[in-house]
């Protein structure tokens, strides 16, 4: 019934309640945020990193040039990457790296938001890097079995990308290839929990369709 006993307790509550959130990766500003936290009635998610695992791998590939291997189309790719920060050129770098494939001097390598990129690949010629769709409209023909290839790795939630060179014959596809990146083993659990509590769930990307639906 003291005033005083309710003064202690709210604090020495808050404390051991976000210590303990804390401790399973959950942070709280402050003890508004947590009496928030009890009248919630959904949770918006991001998906990579958060659902995913957030580190892609490249799972497929579809050779289009016939004088081409796997690895030779692994090595090309990982070098045009080399120097960005997308998630998807860890995935070619890294399995470059584990094939032990030495990479090849770019010159002129530019991004091209939301498309992909083009450089001079020593040895190679002028190159272009990452949505089939940008691809296409730069004069490069997908041939009908990397095009169906394309819609099957993509109606599985992989996001494909293409390696064209553009040299006096004009531009020609030279690969394509699929790189995924799989659930978080915890999260169906995680979302089963939220849901048996009555929350409405939703997720929040900016990656295709396609992969969102899939998850």
């Amino acid at each position: 019934a003291c005033p005083c006993a309710l003064g202690l307790a709210t604090p020495a509550a808050i404390t051991v309640g976000t210590g303990r959130a804390a401790k399973a990766g959950i942070l709280f500003r402050g003890g508004d945020v947590v009496e928030a936290a009890a009248g919630l009635k959904g949770v918006m998610f991001d998906k990579t990193g958060t659902l995913s695992v957030g580190r892609p791998s490249l799972t497929a590939i579809s050779v289009a040039e016939p004088t081409l291997g796997q690895n030779v189309l692994v090595q090309w790719a990982a070098s045009l990457e080399a120097d960005t920060r997308h998630p998807l050129a860890h995935a070619l770098l890294q399995r470059a790296q584990e094939l032990e494939l030495p990479l090849l001097p770019v010159h002129g390598c530019r991004t091209v938001a939301g498309a992909g990129l083009e450089g001079e690949l020593e040895g190679v010629g002028a190159c272009r890097l990452g949505r089939p769709r940008w691809l296409e409209s730069n004069g490069v023909v997908l041939p009908p079995l990397q095009h169906a290839w394309l819609q099957e790795q993509e109606s599985s939630g992989a996001t494909v990308v293409g390696l064209a060179v553009h040299d006096q014959a004009g531009a020609r596809l030279l690969g394509l290839l699929a790189i995924n990146d799989q659930l978080r083993p915890d999260a169906a659990v995680a979302l089963q929990q939220l849901q048996a509590m009555g929350l409405h769930l939703a997720v929040m990307s900016g990656d295709r369709e396609g992969a969102v639906q899939r998850l």
